[in-house]
């Protein structure tokens, strides 16, 4: 009986610990207009942590915008307003006074975060509707050297994935049709037999 308790005591703390997990990117912006686009789940309702590194080294002021599953809308969050060290994954980074930092709670279900360069703000309240430096002319680094480096962790989602520099969330109205087709099926099934 002992053995059994202290196994399923095991098995909960191994399962605990890996469902949280840090997450560290380390690329670029090869233009001031990219957006680096991020999608996480949380399983279960937990705070999530968001920062990035960039601006003691780099001089890169960030902007972390979050939205949810459908791509509307949460948050937009921009300097950190001090200079602190904080750990992700047993590394210590620099958080400077320019650099993003937010905690929120979050309920469990799938989200995006999406980082650009400070003033390229989202344009509306959904992720399909673009950013403030969409119809800019492309602003780079000189040469083949990027427009800036980036560092960007989140720490306490259940999985992190990088989605790359743009995406593409179905507008809302798509979404809808594709469920009502999806709806249909049963439907177009029992008539066909």
């Amino acid at each position: 009986m002992k053995r059994t308790c202290l196994l399923a005591l095991v098995c909960v703390l191994f399962f605990a610990a890996v469902s949280r997990a840090d997450y560290d990117y380390v690329g670029s912006l090869n233009y001031e207009k990219d957006v680096l686009t991020f999608e996480f789940t949380v399983e279960e309702a937990r705070y999530v942590t968001f920062f990035t590194s960039v601006w003691e080294d780099y001089g890169i002021d960030l902007l972390l915008t979050l939205w949810d599953a459908a791509g509307y809308y949460l948050g937009q969050y921009d300097d950190a307003n001090d200079t602190f060290y904080y750990t992700s994954g047993g590394t210590y980074y620099l958080v400077g006074e320019y650099d993003v930092f937010h905690q929120d709670r979050f309920a469990a279900q799938k989200y995006y975060a999406t980082l650009t360069v400070g003033g390229n703000w989202a344009n509306g309240s959904h992720l399909s509707q673009g950013f403030a430096f969409d119809d800019d002319p492309p602003i780079g680094g000189s040469g083949d050297e990027p427009y800036g480096y980036v560092s960007f962790h989140i720490l306490g989602a259940s999985s992190v994935r990088f989605l790359g520099d743009e995406t593409e969330v179905p507008e809302p109205g798509v979404l809808a049709i594709l469920g009502l087709g999806l709806a249909a099926l049963p439907f177009v099934r029992k008539r066909k037999s």
